[in-house]
């Protein structure tokens, strides 16, 4: 009886491993299949480009901060996202106005509809951050030694109330 039961175990689980053997394979060669699509999709869905993201209206336009906005934020386009150089951005290259329907409440009256312009980021594009780009071209031009350059005056306490030449001197004794 033990020889019956036991070569009945032996060939359930024979059984059982056949079937199942080419369903773990089918499931790898699948999930090989996914696992090269996904760095693809992965890369497209990470990239520089336009976005929804939601923008709130008091944050945008904080000179209504009297008022409430119902709804109190929008969806719009704006661009993110990684660029595959680490000192590049993600920068608006084409942008177009869109005007939304939203509620307006004054403090203490009836609610208005009212429409509001926001920009929305049409196209993007990878780029390094240009810091005061005109700022350092007008400081080389103004270094070139044919031209005189005009001297700008400072703004602020220094020289406030003061004659030009009270400088800071050891008083003559």
């Amino acid at each position: 009886m033990d020889y019956v039961m036991g070569s009945s175990i032996l060939w359930l689980s024979v059984l059982l491993h056949c079937i199942l053997a080419p369903i773990s394979v089918s499931q790898t060669a699948q999930t090989q299949k996914l696992e090269g699509q996904a760095w693809m999709d992965i890369f497209n869905r990470s990239k520089c480009q336009p976005r929804w993201v939601l923008l709130n209206l008091l944050n945008e336009f904080p000179q209504f901060s009297d008022f409430l906005f119902k709804p109190p934020c929008v969806s719009v386009q704006r661009c993110a996202g990684c660029c595959l150089d680490e000192a590049q951005s993600c920068f608006p290259l084409q942008a177009q106005i869109i005007k939304m329907q939203v509620q307006v409440h004054k403090t203490k009256s009836d609610p208005e509809y009212t429409e509001i312009s926001v920009i929305q980021h049409t196209e993007c594009e990878c780029r390094r951050p240009q810091v005061n780009a005109t700022l350092k071209a007008s400081r080389l031009t103004a270094t070139s030694g044919d031209k005189k350059v005009k001297k700008r005056r400072r703004k602020g306490k220094k020289g406030r109330g003061a004659s030009k030449n009270a400088r800071c001197e050891k008083p003559r004794s």
